[in-house]
């Protein structure tokens, strides 16, 4: 009873010292915020299942996690988890480029991730790898142009997490630093600590990037008004888009987009008929649970998740190093990301992707009921297909353009 009695209270000291005491690291900030509830479906917002008419893309060779497409006439461009730049036409996957080392056991901070792409007024693909930087490539040679690298500070903070990115009839590139604590392979960081986003503008004639917004909560997906008027961009912990005016009488302000939406938003893109499509990357359901807007308003909760976290992965890492294995390092990777959700793409999961007009009004959605695709990232509606981004599902998909609206 005595060593059960003294495990006990071991137990409630190393809970006490993690949870309340000062000083200890990560040193990061948390804010206390709270999520007005999401949207209802019902209306416009109604359940449908638009979404299940999609069909895998059939090709020649196996591809996973295509984040972000850009389509050239009948030519699709998109990134891998590989970190590979491919080019897919007719069912013909062909490797353009990769801005990384090669993938490997390191994972994905060795090899890289394209997860935004984009093409410029003139031809060539731009491309935010969350690892590596800003780029611009050409598409057919592959040959690459570092625009922003990892490795120099904007206004003396380094980048972490390029996202997305879009440009203006000027050159002027837009894009998102999702998180300056946290990469891609630590997306808990951001989650529960910061917000410590940003938007930022680089100029091609200057070769300098300014910070637009700062201190956004994982801000994701960059789209230009089509008026070049204002940036909207998808700040997803907080279940919102923002909006910076970069010309007109607002210019230099920013506002709301579109808020309590009925999920996390990632990409947006334009629908085709003057408005925009927003992914949920993870939908907010009224009559379902969600740790994120429960936990908003509870930092030293967030600030405890995010110590046992940080204590977990570095506890591993040293181990590791005195115990070089494969699966310590799996450990670490499964820790710093999502893990605990299991697998992403085996999850049976609500798609839900919102339809606004051209001043954030929203006006309809996709969705589906039975598949075949989740876990969206983003949607690219072209003059006959429409294709659709993941990064977690081992397909391409598309639809018909003209099915969108059945």
């Amino acid at each position: 009873m005595g060593l059960l009695y003294n495990g006990f209270k071991i137990g409630i000291l190393v809970f006490t010292t993690v949870f309340l005491a000062p000083g200890l690291p990560p040193h990061y900030e948390f804010v206390s915020f709270s999520l007005e509830p999401p949207l209802d479906l019902e209306g416009v917002l109604a359940p449908n299942n638009i979404l299940d008419n999609a069909k895998a893309v059939k090709l020649d060779s196996p591809i996973a996690g295509p984040e972000s497409v850009a389509i050239r006439g009948d030519e699709v461009f998109t990134g891998l988890l590989d970190g590979s730049l491919v080019k897919i036409k007719n069912g013909k996957v062909t490797k353009i480029t990769s801005l990384g080392k090669g993938c490997d056991e390191e994972g994905v901070m060795h090899c890289g991730r394209i997860a935004g792409v984009r093409f410029d007024s003139q031809g060539k693909l731009l491309v935010a790898d969350a690892v590596n930087g800003i780029y611009s490539i050409d598409a057919d040679s592959g040959k690459a142009e570092k625009l922003v690298g990892m490795d120099v500070p904007i206004e003396g903070t380094l980048p972490r997490f390029p996202d997305d990115l879009d440009i203006d009839q000027n050159g002027n590139i837009y894009w998102s630093d999702a998180s300056t604590i946290a990469g891609v392979d630590q997306l808990v960081l951001e989650a529960f600590a910061g917000p410590t986003g940003r938007l930022v503008k680089y100029s091609t004639k200057t070769k300098e990037s300014t910070v637009l917004l700062s201190k956004l909560h994982f801000p994701n997906g960059v789209q230009l008004s089509l008026d070049q008027q204002s940036v909207l961009v998808t700040e997803t912990m907080r279940a919102r888009v923002m909006r910076y005016y970069i010309q007109g009488k607002n210019q230099g302000q920013s506002d709301i987009f579109v808020d309590n939406l009925p999920g996390l938003p990632d990409n947006i893109r334009p629908n085709g008929r003057g408005g925009y499509f927003i992914v949920l990357a993870s939908p907010r359901i009224p009559s379902e649970f969600s740790a994120l807007d429960v936990a908003g308003n509870w930092p030293l909760t967030r600030r405890f998740i995010v110590r046992l976290h940080y204590f977990l992965v570095k506890t591993l890492e040293e181990i590791e190093k005195l115990l070089p294995n494969i699966v310590f390092k799996e450990w670490i990777a499964w820790i710093k990301g999502f893990g605990i959700l299991g697998d992403l793409e085996k999850t049976p999961f609500k798609t839900i992707i919102i339809e606004t007009d051209k001043d954030g009004k929203i006006i309809g959605s996709l969705q589906n009921e039975k598949g075949p695709i989740t876990r969206l990232s983003e949607i690219s509606v072209g003059k006959e297909w429409t294709y659709f981004g993941s990064p977690s599902l081992k397909h391409l998909y598309r639809m018909k353009t003209s099915d969108l609206k059945k």
